[in-house]
Formats: structure tokens, C-alpha cells, sequence
């Protein structure tokens, strides 16, 4: 998916990548609808629509999951559609991740 992910592409087109991407692995169901947001759709709760236009400085979320065994197991990523993030979005996806961290370390058994 990130590397059929370029400005210009739309938002169902990554999708598209992924479910393929399953398939090649045999994985023939969706665990649940894909979720691709580019720039403002990435902060949309739930956003299904997956029809915008992928914009040169847009950061992607994608959510997506699929099912084997009646298992089904997701990835949640946000990446930037030009390969390299601006200094802006590095700043914020490092600061989300020392939190993500920071609460990792405080977990303990029984807690």
C-alpha cells in the first residue's frame, strides 16, 4: 500500500492495494471496511468514504484488516503520501510516539 501511495492517487485506490495485497497472502475476507484518510479525512472518526484525492503533503491514515479463521488482525498506520514527512508532521508523529512509548513502559502484570 505505501508504495502504490503518491499525490494524485484517491484514497479508494489504496484500499484497492491492500485487499489485493491480502488476496496475493490468502486472505479472501476483510475483518471490516477499510478506513484511508488523506489530510483532513485522516481525522475522521470512522471515515468509510475513502473517495478524496491524495494531496503531495497529505498524511494517509489507513486502518484496515483482514480475516483468517475468523481471526482478524489490523493495522492502524499514518504515513506521509511523499515518502518523507515535513518537519511539521515529524515533530507530531514523534511526540505521539514517546507518548505511545511512555505508556507502554507502564504497564505491569495485574495492573
Amino acid at each position: 500500500m505505501w508504495a502504490a501511495c503518491r499525490s494524485g492517487v484517491r484514497e479508494y485506490q489504496l484500499e484497492a492495494a491492500f485487499v489485493h495485497a491480502a488476496a496475493q497472502h490468502g486472505l479472501m475476507h476483510l475483518g471490516y471496511p477499510c478506513i484511508v484518510g488523506a489530510g483532513r479525512n485522516a481525522a475522521i472518526l470512522h471515515y468509510e468514504r475513502n473517495n478524496a484525492v491524495v494531496g503531495p503533503d497529505d498524511l494517509v491514515l489507513v486502518d484496515a484488516g483482514a480475516e483468517f479463521r475468523h481471526y482478524t488482525a489490523d493495522i492502524t498506520r499514518t504515513f506521509p503520501a511523499s515518502g518523507r514527512f515535513t518537519p511539521q508532521q515529524r515533530d507530531i508523529y514523534n511526540l505521539v510516539l514517546s507518548l505511545q512509548e511512555h505508556a507502554l513502559s507502564l504497564i505491569k502484570p495485574g495492573v
